[in-house]
């Protein structure tokens, strides 16, 4: 079992006032901005520039974002993290169904 995979059970399965589970939380997020930044910064500026938001993919990268939250909510700004990432995926050419299991585990 990877530490992702570890830190992801125990945010689900964890008691959210734990330190461990803090912890677990903090690591999730610094690997998701580094995974969002890698991504910002493996696109030449000019051609993210002149990148137009396509609106389809933007519609099924909020279907999937709803998808991976369930009957949570997310604070606005994590959830517009959530959804650019899942765009961004989209966008690189992931499919649907990994983007959706990359979805639910980082909404988790």
């Amino acid at each position: 079992m990877t530490e992702a995979e570890r830190d992801t059970q125990m945010i689900v399965l964890g008691d959210p006032d734990d330190e461990a589970v803090k912890a677990a939380y903090r690591r999730r997020d610094a690997a998701l901005k580094g995974f969002v930044a890698g991504l910002a910064t493996a696109q030449e500026p000019q051609e993210r520039a002149s990148q137009a938001v396509r609106r389809e993919d933007l519609k099924i990268a909020l279907q999937l974002a709803s998808e991976a939250l369930g009957n949570r909510e997310l604070p606005p700004d994590k959830h517009a993290e959530l959804v650019t990432l899942i765009y961004e995926l989209l966008e690189e050419g992931l499919p649907e169904a990994k983007v959706l299991r990359f979805a639910r585990a980082a909404a988790a």
